[in-house]
């Protein structure tokens, strides 16, 4: 019940923004693919927030009806009681992960696609950006590159051990075979120098292997919330090999740790909640504590990693720090109940 209430505000927000940017001529049915397909991220990036204010409301019942005087007098105590939620939280955590890495990639590309269909998501159309690679002794230049495995052209310089130019490729198309590592390069002129002289061969197509993994170019300029976490580590090794910027992308990643983890953490203060509050108050004022916790974790831990990035630090400090911090605020609470 708490995921439809918030998912019910944030798809309202999403709505007044999906209007606004389209200037209020969208049909109704491109808006509602739009807002189905923001749902699976919507209930990702909200799972702690659901979770502290759910289980709140639930162990506040349950407290209002004597259960925990119940468990207690059954020989259980306040550490044993929060056990079991928390490892109830972990299944849960579980399960947002999972989510995370296979419902909601698929549901972000679907709502790119229809964007793009639109012209409202540059970052989907063909042709959005081009892309200089190094991998060992080759120099790629790839033009044109478009999420849907196709590069408009691509120019090959390859050096040898004493950094002499030995080879020249010219290609006015490419595509990304599925097995990321070649590209069928069509329309080809391809030159060789030796010591003899200059060897140049004309060639409607031509198979080009590498061990550059080629979805990675295309990877790195989408969404990370269309990325696995895998995607997502190899996107950063690429960037990092090519001296690019990837602090967006380490943000997304350690986030993708930090939310399910959070979910564990969220349990802690539902059970510090449930002992502390009185418990002559109702659901309603359970309810209430934990959307204003449950918003004012949100706040911090998105805005936290912003703020790290803006100073110079590693991403992972704003994420894990913000985690490890409330964890912290968690087990001190915890240990006056």
């Amino acid at each position: 019940m708490s995921a439809i209430w918030l998912l019910a505000v944030y798809m309202f927000l999403a709505l007044l923004d999906l209007v606004q940017s389209t200037q209020g001529d969208a049909q109704l049915i491109y808006i509602a693919k739009v807002l189905g397909t923001s749902v699976p991220t919507m209930l990702y990036e909200l799972s702690p927030m659901i979770f502290v204010i759910g289980t709140t409301v639930a162990l506040a019942g349950f407290s209002r009806d004597l259960g925990f005087v119940a468990l207690q007098a059954g020989g259980l105590s306040k550490i044993q009681i929060t056990t079991i939620v928390a490892a109830y939280s972990v299944i849960f955590s579980l399960f947002v992960f999972l989510w995370g890495e296979s419902v909601v990639p698929m549901s972000e590309t679907a709502r790119s696609r229809i964007m793009a269909d639109r012209g409202l998501d540059s970052d989907s159309q063909i042709g959005d950006f081009s892309r200089w690679v190094r991998n060992g002794n080759q120099f790629m230049y790839f033009d044109n590159i478009s999420k849907r495995d196709s590069i408009a052209g691509v120019w090959i310089y390859e050096f040898d051990e004493t950094g002499q130019l030995a080879r020249y490729v010219r290609a006015r198309h490419a595509s990304i075979h599925d097995d990321v590592d070649s590209i069928k390069l069509d329309q080809v002129v391809e030159t060789t120098l030796t010591d003899s002289g200059v060897d140049r061969q004309f060639s409607d197509s031509m198979e080009f292997e590498s061990s550059l993994d080629f979805k990675i170019l295309g990877a790195q300029e989408s969404d990370p919330f269309q990325l696995r976490i895998d995607q997502l580590h190899s996107v950063i090794q690429f960037l990092q090999t090519n001296q690019l910027k990837t602090e967006f992308f380490e943000l997304a990643f350690w986030n993708r740790i930090v939310i399910p983890l959070s979910v564990i953490v969220m349990a802690l203060f539902s059970v510090i909640f449930t002992f502390r509050i009185r418990r002559g108050l109702s659901r309603a004022h359970f309810a209430l504590v934990g959307l204003i916790f449950g918003l004012i974790y949100f706040a911090i831990q998105q805005s936290a990693g912003y703020v790290v990035i803006l100073n110079g630090l590693t991403p992972s400090i704003g994420t894990f720090g913000t985690l490890l911090v409330f964890t912290l605020l968690a087990f001190i609470m915890l240990r006056r109940i």
